[in-house]
């Protein structure tokens, strides 16, 4: 137990330092998030017809996000960006802050889910299931590139709790959710 609670400490040091290498990215806007806001943004300022037009794309994430010689084009259904209006009513930086905050609340409750499934884990170090997912790499880049991974994460895990208990049906509405 103390050789893994090393490793993990580890593991969360190395993405925490991981993470850090992306401060330049952030503050250029040169990550996914890029993409959610400008889209929202648009929505927002009625420029939803033109949510797939390259160079009104360019223009705008210009615009509101940070000057960059190309765009991160949007390419979800347009209700995908429907979430990121509210979040569009701030300015960028303010509005990845709140964002990452509500991702790390999603993963929050992903590991409450998912706690009582991963009872040998807990019997072992409490805090073991919480730094497994915080101290998994995809989490910490899915946390600082701002993209929508974890609330896919969320309904998977929900999904696998439902048909778990034995309820199908609301497992394939959950699981429905994700696509």
């Amino acid at each position: 137990p103390k050789r893994l609670k090393l490793y993990l400490w580890a593991l969360l040091v190395l993405s925490l330092l991981t993470c850090l290498d992306f401060r330049s990215s952030i503050r250029s806007g040169a990550i996914d998030y890029r993409i959610y806001y400008t889209a929202g943004y648009m929505l927002r300022t009625g420029n939803a017809h033109r949510l797939y037009d390259y160079p009104t794309v360019q223009r705008i994430q210009s615009a509101v996000v940070a000057p960059a010689p190309i765009a991160l084009p949007f390419f979800a259904p347009p209700f995908a960006a429907l979430p990121f209006v509210p979040l569009s009513l701030l300015p960028y930086l303010p509005s990845l802050l709140l964002f990452t905050i509500l991702n790390l609340a999603l993963l929050a409750v992903t590991v409450f889910l998912m706690r009582p499934h991963l009872r040998a884990l807990t019997a072992r170090w409490p805090p073991l299931p919480a730094l497994l997912f915080l101290s998994f790499l995809p989490v910490s880049l899915t946390l600082v590139m701002g993209q929508i991974s974890l609330l896919l994460l969320l309904l998977y895990c929900a999904g696998f709790v439902c048909l778990h208990c034995g309820r199908d049906l609301t497992s394939g509405f959950v699981l429905s959710l994700a696509l």
